[in-house]
């Protein structure tokens, strides 16, 4: 058990990959006070950022207990999106020479050493200031889906809902969504019409984060299906695509925050592992249910039920007509 004032303690934990070939944690153990300050340091491949990873779940221990004030994270009992709701961000901070370009910056040492010439290490340079600024576009989206989680959850039920055009919704997400999709030879369709008094951008931001997942792990020459299907007291709309897919064994936790099914593919097209669980949240507040079926290697399905909540809105109007 965790003492009284530890913040976080962390006991006798490792961390495998590619099935114990690569240990990256070994028999790691720390304790962090409430108020202490502390610095990770070590070599590149030392484990450090798998460590950091580890503090709030975002890669599994293989064995061993993490504790946060006094609760251990790692008995899947625990909610984990409580916990990682107080938890910070972490960066990593490198010196530079000011009076230098970062190109020169990055050039400088391969050069005076000669171990590459000017051309070489210009050309690498560019590479890596790349894949620096890709790195750059997904922390600024990271960023921006924590902080609408922070006022999904911050939102006040007195806020004024609108009637939003739903398939007016899917067809500006499609054209917003064209370039990538003709690139892959994507094609894209909405079934049904519906109207829904919601938070349009909230619904937007759902409707967005679902047919973009659909479009970003489809596979070439795929399809995405959007159905909105309205009767007197239900609207369903269902995402349907022909991609990927998720595991059986996956399916029960790709609503939560930063998790990932597939953390390469996730990273490549630019995910923050929160655009589910934004979607989650959305739906809670507009009393509506989600639900996903899905069969690896031949696409998924996400239906968004919002029945009681329509029937309670229209019961609300004619009271007050």
């Amino acid at each position: 058990m965790a003492t009284s004032g530890d913040l976080i303690r962390v006991e006798h934990v490792i961390k495998e990959f590619n099935h114990g070939a690569v240990k990256a944690l070994n028999d790691c153990s720390l304790t962090i006070q409430k108020g202490e300050v502390v610095a990770i340091i070590g070599p590149s491949g030392s484990g450090k950022s798998t460590l950091l990873r580890c503090l709030n779940l975002l890669e599994v221990p293989s064995s061993g207990h993490i504790y946060f004030n006094d609760v251990d994270i790692t008995d899947k009992k625990v909610d984990i999106d409580l916990h990682r709701r107080k938890m910070g961000m972490v960066f990593q901070h490198f010196n530079l020479f000011p009076h230098m370009t970062v190109q020169k910056n990055i050039t400088l040492a391969p050069v005076q050493l000669k171990l590459k010439t000017q051309e070489e290490a210009d050309k690498q340079a560019m590479e890596l200031l790349e894949r620096i600024g890709e790195e750059g576009r997904r922390m600024s989206n990271l960023i921006d889906d924590i902080l609408r989680l922070s006022s999904l959850e911050s939102k006040q039920a007195e806020e004024v809902r609108e009637r939003v055009d739903l398939r007016g919704l899917c067809e500006d997400i499609f054209r917003s969504l064209e370039p990538i999709m003709k690139k892959r030879g994507i094609t894209g369709e909405i079934f049904g019409a519906a109207h829904y008094y919601a938070y349009p951008d909230d619904m937007r931001q759902l409707l967005k984060n679902l047919m973009e997942n659909a479009v970003k792990y489809n596979r070439e020459n795929g399809r995405v299906t959007v159905r909105i299907s309205p009767d007197a007291y239900q609207c369903v709309i269902s995402v349907v695509d022909t991609g990927i897919g998720i595991p059986l064994e996956h399916q029960s936790r790709v609503f939560e925050r930063f998790y990932r099914v597939d953390k390469s593919r996730s990273k490549a097209t630019g995910g923050t592992g929160l655009g589910l669980a934004i979607v989650k949240h959305i739906v809670a507040q507009h009393g509506a249910s989600i639900s996903l079926e899905s069969q690896a290697g031949k696409g998924t399905e996400i239906r968004v039920e919002f029945s009681d909540a329509l029937k309670q809105q229209m019961e609300e109007r004619a009271e007050n007509a």
